[in-house]
């Protein structure tokens, strides 16, 4: 039903988790029918009478109320029904505005969604914090937790990415005070980006692998391009000069390595003599050899990891002149 094939990526991981844990993975496909896979374990038996969750019986946390927040009510749901079993009184705001009511009503702990802390809502908890002491945790997406926002760093006391871990913020609301800021672990891998980026081009067909990439690019200032396949790529290669050029190697339309093959073979492009990285699922020799064999410089396995990104830069953004001379 797909037109274009995925890597296999999530398989390969599947069958190494399941490899892992000692059981087996095995499949039956028919041609135009479909494909079964049966996972089989070996487990051992355990005594119902053992079973003792901490969810069913959890401790009872005097924590005050916690506000919370968040544009999808589903997850307000979920949440107030996990802070519940604790017994910590919760209010739901299901707007912008009811933040402000709730706040000046007083509560001790605020759990909101990055979208919702505009203007009026930071000003208040900053107002609120004044006059007594309120932990605030904010959720955002992973691509947007690299961005620092100025404007709410000095009131938040936790930043959190999706999705949400509900034992994990149990901790932080029972343990207070500034737990930990995950960003300062995210950028002390990229601490040695250097102060001024390179010009990029990221191609990716995945907007959410481009989006995640371009954050962690733009944390030194690089000035980034996209584009959604081969044929974009090779389009704006022609049109400008770039330093840096991120090339997903399977895509519809045109590949990456047909790109960079285009890119390699026209004198009439600038960028024949760019650095050309291989962005690939793949960590295997075969997928290594065939990006070095169709012109690309080096490769990155996905998921994009900011130390191999730090690595990468310092290879080859400083030798992206030279290269071009």
């Amino acid at each position: 039903t797909r037109k274009y094939g995925g890597s296999g990526l999530g398989l390969s991981i599947t069958k190494h988790l399941i490899q892992a844990m000692g059981g087996e993975i095995r499949f039956e496909s028919q041609e135009e029918k479909g494909t079964t896979f049966t996972i089989t374990f070996e487990l051992g038996k355990i005594n119902p009478d053992h079973l003792i969750s901490s969810i069913d019986e959890p401790e009872t946390l005097s924590l005050g109320k916690t506000l919370i927040a968040f544009p999808d009510t589903e997850i307000e749901v979920w949440l107030e029904a996990w802070l519940k079993k604790y017994s910590i009184p919760v209010h739901i705001a299901d707007h912008p505005s009811k933040i402000v009511e709730a706040l000046r009503n007083g509560v001790s702990n605020l759990l909101i969604d990055r979208g919702w802390m505009d203007e009026s809502v930071s000003s208040e908890i900053r107002s609120s914090k004044a006059k007594s002491p309120i932990k605030v945790i904010l959720f955002q997406n992973f691509a947007d937790s690299y961005d620092q926002s100025e404007s709410s760093s000095d009131i938040v006391d936790e930043f959190e990415s999706y999705p949400i871990k509900p034992m994990q913020i149990v901790h932080l609301l029972k343990h207070g005070g500034r737990v930990h800021d995950r960003r300062e672990n995210q950028t002390n891998d990229i601490s040695s980006f250097p102060s001024k980026g390179p010009h990029v081009l990221i191609v990716d067909d995945n907007t959410m692998n481009q989006e995640v990439l371009k954050a962690l690019l733009s944390k030194n200032g690089s000035d980034v391009h996209e584009a959604l396949d081969g044929q974009e790529a090779v389009s704006l290669s022609l049109a400008s000069h770039y330093d840096l050029i991120f090339m997903d190697c399977m895509m519809p339309k045109m590949d990456g390595y047909e790109a960079t093959k285009i890119i390699r073979n026209n004198p009439q492009n600038p960028n024949t003599k760019t650095p050309i990285i291989a962005l690939t699922a793949n960590d295997l020799k075969g997928d290594r050899n065939k990006c070095l064999e169709v012109g690309m410089d080096d490769y990155l396995t996905k998921p994009i990891m900011p130390s191999s990104l730090a690595a990468i830069l310092a290879t080859w953004a400083s030798n992206a002149s030279a290269k071009q001379s």
